[in-house]
């Protein structure tokens, strides 16, 4: 986590570098590929805390506050002021699918949902807001509690950045860390079919066209 590696005074190979990269970018979906242990999950980590808005934090009220003193000796800080305006100002949804290696896609199935309700627990607060419809929360709450179908699940990226965007009146920063780990598992174990009927609507439906969307 790169908030407690910061916070703890442990070691930092500063690649804050990276948000000015992406902001300067012109595209709204970037893949990042590089090898293991290569720091892309503390990387992924580090543009969350620099992008997301402290209210995303709010179900734990010790991470709801300003973040922006995890970043004031880093590069990014003397990159100019209008990279440092950006911090904390977005929405943001972190999706890590690295737990998802089965051997068969039922197990894979629930991993993925997990992983998803996870991330749906974290902005449970939209339950609380007005700015949802009853439909919409109710859909919050079979997501959260693993209830949904693998079908419901394969629309939870986009539903997320439109509950999102209603409110907060923003648009989004979407994090995928390892979504190929599952896809990878899924050939070598002969059930790539199923993993890709699911990632398929999830990443399009999510990634393409959203005008939810402000960077993946």
């Amino acid at each position: 986590d790169f908030r407690d590696l910061i916070e703890s005074g442990g070691y930092f190979v500063d690649k804050s570098l990276l948000i000015k990269e992406l902001i300067d970018n012109a595209n709204k979906v970037t893949l990042i590929t590089r090898p293991r242990r290569f720091g892309k999950s503390l990387n992924f980590s580090m543009l969350k805390y620099f992008w997301e808005n402290p209210e995303c934090r709010a179900a734990n009220t010790l991470l709801h506050r300003d973040v922006s003193h995890l970043f004031s000796d880093l590069a990014i800080s003397r990159a100019g002021e209008e990279y440092m305006k950006e911090q904390g100002q977005y929405p943001v949804v972190f999706f890590s699918f690295r737990g998802a290696k089965m051997n068969d896609w039922d197990d894979t199935e629930q991993k993925l949902k997990k992983a998803i309700s996870i991330e749906y627990e974290r902005h449970r607060y939209l339950l609380e807001g007005e700015a949802l419809t009853d439909s919409q929360r109710q859909y919050i709450r079979k997501i959260m509690s693993m209830e949904g179908s693998i079908a419901e699940y394969a629309d939870a990226l986009f539903n997320m950045t439109q509950f999102l965007n209603v409110h907060f009146n923003k648009n989004v920063i979407v994090l995928i860390d390892e979504y190929d780990t599952p896809i990878q598992q899924g050939y070598l174990k002969e059930y790539f079919d199923d993993v890709l009927n699911f990632f398929r609507p999830f990443l399009v439906e999510g990634l393409k066209g959203n005008d939810y969307l402000k960077r993946a």
